[in-house]
């Protein structure tokens, strides 16, 4: 039972950072986030060992691509989107 490295790491540091800085409910709330969300974490990668992989990679598409090449400094937008 594993976790992903990335998540990983911005857990502990968020849950240190609460641990070292706050007062004494602050570092019990600190320990139980990082149980509950490095519980989770293992959950999610066991039941899928490329979730975060997949979602970084789709979280970094553009959400419209022109479908012709621009001149540089000239902005594209989608013609028939409903706003």
């Amino acid at each position: 039972m594993g976790c992903e490295r990335t998540p990983f790491i911005i857990i502990m540091m968020s849950s240190l950072l609460l641990i070292v800085e706050g007062g004494f409910i602050v570092k019990i709330v600190g320990v139980v986030y990082f149980a509950v969300l490095t519980g989770i974490l293992a959950y999610l990668t066991n039941k899928d060992p490329f979730f975060f992989k997949v979602l970084i990679r789709y979280l970094s598409y553009q959400d419209f691509y022109p479908s012709t090449a621009m001149w540089p400094g000239k902005k594209s937008y989608a013609k028939n989107l409903d706003n």
